[in-house]
């Protein structure tokens, strides 16, 4: 593609969990109000040597340490019940709304994404104009507040949104993390 501006134009939110969740086949979450922020994050950390200066010094090379990604996306036609499930397997798998699991449970609890005991979310956002839609692997809604006005006027819900590179085998057969997927361009079906 040349460079050109880029215009994804109206996009439509789906999510697909945990086969016993509320949202076990891909369902639409909705609409955003406006642009989705999509903020990548690749971390890094310093290689400090002796022979530079110590941890005084410049370093003498980065290491790539993964990353992750955080997504705020604003909501103004959505489904309160598929909200309320993204919501509750962001809580461990919680079995009502407004409830909490056990302190120290694993969102992906050691087993495959979309599989019984994996918590974390596939959000997937259709871009149908652009034809470049986005589907974050194994995402949750974050510790920064999902924030629903309640009142007279429209609600316009506001959600952050993180995905990582989960795996269920973080030593990878000696490779680690190489190959985890944070996200793609093809979305569950």
């Amino acid at each position: 593609m040349s460079r050109n501006y880029q215009i994804s134009g109206e996009s439509m939110v789906y999510v697909k969990g945990d086969p016993n969740s509320g949202i076990a086949s891909l369902s639409e979450l909705g609409l955003p109000y406006d642009a989705i922020q999509v903020t990548v994050n690749p971390l890094h950390k310093d290689v400090k040597l002796d022979a530079w200066g110590g941890e005084t010094g410049p370093p003498n090379d980065i290491q790539v340490m993964l990353a992750d990604v955080t997504l705020v996306i604003n909501l103004i036609h959505y489904d309160p019940n598929i909200l309320d499930a993204c919501m509750r397997e962001s809580m461990g798998g919680t079995a009502t709304i407004g409830t909490v699991t056990r302190a120290g449970r694993l969102l992906g609890g050691g087993v495959a994404r979309l599989t019984v005991g994996n918590h974390f979310i596939g959000l997937n956002i259709a871009a149908p104009q652009s034809g470049k839609p986005y589907r974050f692997y194994t995402a949750y809604l974050t510790t920064n507040p999902v924030m629903i006005p309640l009142g007279t006027e429209k609600s316009i819900v506001k959600t952050s949104w993180r995905a990582i590179p989960y795996s269920t085998d973080p030593w990878g057969s000696g490779s680690g993390a190489s190959g985890a997927i944070i996200w793609d361009n093809v979305l569950d079906t």
